[in-house]
């Protein structure tokens, strides 16, 4: 139990390092595209809304993976 533990601790801190070091690439290398006409349409921001599902799905796929290479190894 302490191997999994271990395991999906570190998974997860990864996991979030990447997306951090993802969104923190994709945001300096994003360019708007800025066209005359669209300036004058709106001045309302709208921002994405935030899903825990993905994550839960993602740590999920990480126990998943461990229980079958744990079992694999176990095998041998």
């Amino acid at each position: 139990m302490k191997k999994y533990i271990v395991f999906i601790v570190s998974f997860c801190l990864l996991l979030l390092l990447v997306q951090i070091g993802s969104g923190y690439l994709l945001t300096a290398f994003y360019t708007p595209e800025l066209n005359p006409g669209d300036v004058l349409l709106s001045q309302e921001v709208v921002f994405g809304g935030s899903n825990v599902f993905p994550f839960i799905g993602t740590v999920i796929a990480g126990t998943l993976a461990f229980f079958i290479v744990d079992k694999l190894y176990l095998e041998r």
